[in-house]
Formats: C-alpha cells, sequence, structure tokens
C-alpha cells in the first residue's frame, strides 16, 4: 500500500487484446488503507529498447560515413568532389573511429565522459565539413 506497484506491458482483454500497463498504489487516510488507485498508462508511454536504437543508429552513422567518403552511385551518392570534401569526409571519419568503439561499449559515466572529451573535436570536424561544403 506503500509503494507503487506496476503491472507491466501485455495484452489487455477489455482493451481488445492491446497492450496495456497499470500503475497502482493504496490510499490511506489517518493511516488506514482506505483504497486503491489504479491508473491505466496511454500508449504512447511504452518504453522502447533504447539499446537496440543506439546499436541501430551507431550503424547508421558507420554507414552514411562510408557512404559519403566513398560514394554508392547506384543509390545517387557520388564521390566527394573535390579533395577539400574529401579530407574534410576523412577527419570525420577519423574521430567517428575513435568514439564509435567507445559508443558500442558498456554504458557508463566513464564511456560517456570519453565520449564527451571528443565532442569538440567532432563539432570542429563537421563544422569545417560544413564550411567546405557550403564553398
Amino acid at each position: 500500500p506503500d509503494e507503487i506497484n506496476v503491472i507491466d506491458w501485455k495484452p489487455y482483454g477489455p482493451s481488445h487484446g492491446a497492450l496495456a500497463s497499470f500503475l497502482s498504489t493504496g490510499i490511506k487516510q489517518n493511516g488506514k488503507l482506505i483504497g486503491v488507485f489504479c491508473t491505466q498508462m496511454p500508449p504512447d508511454s511504452k518504453p522502447i529498447n533504447s539499446t537496440l536504437v543506439l546499436e541501430q543508429t551507431i550503424q547508421t552513422i558507420h554507414d552514411r560515413i562510408e557512404v559519403f567518403k566513398y560514394g554508392k552511385t547506384n543509390e545517387g551518392f557520388y564521390p566527394p568532389a573535390n579533395q577539400a570534401v574529401a579530407d574534410a569526409l576523412f577527419n570525420v571519419s577519423k574521430l567517428w573511429a575513435k568514439v564509435q568503439p567507445i559508443a558500442k561499449g558498456p554504458r557508463n559515466p566513464q564511456s560517456l565522459a570519453a565520449i564527451m572529451s571528443q565532442s569538440a573535436s567532432v563539432s570542429s570536424s563537421i563544422l569545417a565539413l560544413e564550411d567546405v561544403l557550403v564553398e
């Protein structure tokens, strides 16, 4: 009664089998349990698999960098237009090569600190890439 109870996501008959989750807690008056409050969580609150999303994003970033570096003409991506663009892309790629293994590794404060220590370099490399693309 003094805790919030969580009923995890599973099919719920009264919602035509749609996934549902509930939260409940006891209601007290003068220290005596007088009832229970229960609410159904809205479908938007269903948690996502953030580990899977992170892994997919890491792979997408890697794949995009490779395509931009070398081109993939059958998909409409052409190699860099000039040496300045190629150099800027390879600089971004070198930094990504440092960050990617950390991002794939254990999720802990040390990993986050290691990634953040690269953020200024990554930002400046991306800005340099933008500069050569605008020229």
